[in-house]
């Protein structure tokens, strides 16, 4: 259980990742005036200061910007020239390279003792090699990196959701829909919905419970995820969140919903318990149950904090303006 409650600290709420930042905006539209945007986006990745979201969301000049980050064939590109440099570094797959080109041992032999000569036939092999790999690349990637669409995600800008829900029309892949869900998609929520409630109907057997509960906690960084976690806390099957140790599914949930409600309470000092007692326990399954209705009462109230939060955005979606 421990293992699970590491990763849920990681997973904090839209609003809370945009607090304590210090990458600056000019430092931002400089990696982007002088990189790729994708190369801008692995700029601010390897910083270790952190991105004020709700700051980025409402300045036009890196919205400009973020917005290059929907480019596929700037990834493509970016794919290949990794790719291009990565096999010019690889001396002995160059010489294969050079080899498979040539094919004659003896002409191969009078290339390599003319180093001029043997570079036009690499440079050859290596560009002959990358045209094949460009194939493969422009058959493959076909939509922005998902890490990348994780980040904007935290910057919801309504043509964050434009591009988002036509990537989950056209590819039907579930990382789309779950980003959807995070910004309040009802097509992608009602079709989350039909999951949660055949996995409650069936009492736990419709879909693995492990995977159930992953899927529930990667959108609880929204009020929406924490109400489909509530209501899967009636499921009594057992999982193991960790090798070789067993625990209770609705144990195990309710650990999810106390690690939320602990590390937003430690980090903004609201107390959402309102003198509630909560379990001191993530690992005793009697003493969470025991604790059962106070947690729901705590996460209700951390509930109507994220919807507060994130009012901001929402307004905005397409969806809300039909």
């Amino acid at each position: 259980m421990k293992k699970l409650i590491l990763i849920m600290a990681l997973l904090a709420p839209l609003s809370m990742r945009s607090q304590n930042a210090t990458l600056s905006i000019d430092t931002i539209l400089h990696y982007f005036r002088t990189s790729t945007a994708v190369e801008a986006y692995y700029k601010m990745q390897e910083t270790e200061l952190s991105l004020n979201y709700k700051f980025l969301y409402y300045n036009d000049s890196v919205k400009k910007y973020m917005l290059k980050l929907f480019d596929v064939k700037m990834y493509q590109e970016y794919e290949i020239r990794k790719e291009k440099e990565k096999v010019e570094r690889n001396v002995t797959f160059v010489n294969v390279l050079v080899k498979d080109l040539v094919q004659n041992k003896n002409f191969y032999d009078s290339i390599v003792a003319d180093t001029s000569r043997y570079r036009i036939y690499a440079d050859s092999a290596i560009n002959e090699n990358i045209a094949s790999y460009r194939e493969q690349v422009e058959r493959n990637t076909l939509y922005p990196f998902t890490s990348v669409l994780e980040m904007l995600v935290c910057i919801p800008y309504p043509e964050v959701y434009t591009h988002l829900k036509r990537y989950w029309k056209e590819s039907g892949k579930e990382e789309y829909r779950r980003l959807l869900i995070l910004l309040g998609d009802p097509e992608a929520q009602q079709s989350f919905d039909k999951e949660v409630a055949l996995f409650v109907k069936t009492k736990g057997k419709s879909i693995d419970g492990l995977t159930m509960l992953r899927e529930i906690e990667s959108v609880s960084s929204t009020s929406y995820g924490l109400r489909k976690m509530i209501e899967v806390l009636p499921i009594t099957v057992m999982i193991e969140p960790i090798s070789d140790f067993e625990t209770q599914f609705n144990c195990e949930a309710l650990s999810s919903l106390i690690t939320r409600v602990n590390y937003y309470q430690d980090w903004s000092g609201v107390d959402l318990t309102k003198g509630l007692s909560l379990p001191r326990s993530y690992d005793d399954c009697d003493d969470l149950l025991k604790g059962r209705d106070n947690v729901i009462k705590a996460t209700q109230e951390l509930m109507k904090v994220y919807d507060k939060e994130q009012a901001y955005w929402r307004v905005n979606m397409p969806y809300n303006k039909k």
